[in-house]
């Protein structure tokens, strides 16, 4: 699982070894190596700098626990299409709707997900050129989502197209796209986190939905708990969550939080492929 990295403001010089310790600690508990970390800047106290590490660590972890369940429906996808390849047998739908007590087993597993399922390349199959294994879950129930794949259709459902779809299939890597108005899928406010699914070939990808009002409420506790304001960003500036009225959740701020600028006095990047930053402004009076 890839750490947080802190960039914070230093006021005294006897800190450095109390953070370097601090930074030092949950990389081993992490894994991570030394040059995986980058150099922090000068911490502005002992207290901001371990109270936003934690802070970012613990946002991390919920985004990792999410990408540990799309690792396992990966890992199926590809047991299974190998077995049928070895058995000199086509690769069907149907072999990909066997996965449904898994999908069904993760989202249990994880309230605050909207989906979760698995969309097919689009010469993963002969005789269609999409397919998907999605399933949604509320309160009450969880069902299969049903989308309109007629390419002669002006409101075809093209996943194929989108973002979180693309990147994964062109990088080889795992996606966190959003939060967006999912207007023609989830018909919610989403995060889309992607990973692709290859075995010699592109096999498509295993993606989920977390419902954000959901999964804000999972995150605000950790950051109600800090003395600072703070606010999670996006790569694209938009306002994730935050513990301030200073801030709205949806808009977009005028640049990245960065130390020193805008009254931010220290950053942590959440990491795990988020591009997220949490940044601290000052104490909460």
């Amino acid at each position: 699982m890839k750490t947080v990295n802190a960039r914070v403001i230093r006021r005294s010089t006897t800190f450095r070894s109390t953070f370097a310790d601090s930074l030092n600690c949950i990389m081993s508990q992490q894994g991570l190596k030394k040059e995986e970390m980058s150099e922090p800047r000068e911490p502005l106290d002992a207290q901001v700098a371990d109270d936003l590490i934690r802070a970012a660590s613990a946002i991390s972890n919920a985004l990792v626990s999410v990408f540990e369940g799309i690792n396992q429906i990966r890992d199926r996808v590809i047991e299974v299409r190998r077995d049928v390849v070895e058995r000199r047998k086509l690769f069907t739908p149907q072999h990909l709707a066997g996965l449904r007590p898994l999908i069904l087993e993760q989202l249990k597993r994880r309230p605050f997900l909207d989906g979760l399922g698995i969309l097919a390349a689009s010469d993963l199959f002969a005789d269609r050129t999409r397919y998907l294994e999605w399933w949604r879950q509320d309160i009450n129930d969880v069902i299969p989502l049903w989308l309109n794949f007629d390419p002669t259709s002006v409101d075809i459902y093209d996943y194929l197209e989108m973002e979180w779809f693309t990147r994964a299939q062109r990088d080889n890597a795992k996606t966190v796209f959003g939060p967006y108005v999912d207007y023609t899928g989830a018909d919610h406010y989403v995060l889309t986190m992607t990973v692709p699914v290859v075995d010699e070939v592109f096999i498509g990808v295993v993606g989920a939905d977390l419902r954000m009002s959901l999964f804000e409420a999972e995150i605000l506790p950790v950051l109600y708990d800090l003395d600072w304001e703070v606010v999670l960003v996006n790569s694209e500036r938009r306002v994730v969550s935050t513990n301030s009225q200073r801030w709205t959740v949806g808009s977009r701020l005028a640049t990245i939080p960065e130390v020193s600028e805008g009254g931010f006095v220290a950053i942590a990047e959440i990491g795990t492929d988020s591009d997220w930053v949490l940044a601290a402004v000052k104490l909460v009076e």
